[in-house]
């Protein structure tokens, strides 16, 4: 689900600026839960 809002936000440079700050934490979140995956 993460990654979806990341490319939306790439396709949509405009709105990537606005969203800089909640994709940002979003991206860490999402990486954790990736590393969660693949230790667990």
């Amino acid at each position: 689900m993460c990654w979806r809002i990341e490319r939306q936000a790439k396709r949509e440079g405009r709105l990537k600026i606005y969203f800089a700050s909640r994709i940002s934490r979003l991206s860490v979140c999402c990486h954790l839960t990736e590393t969660g995956k693949e230790t667990g």
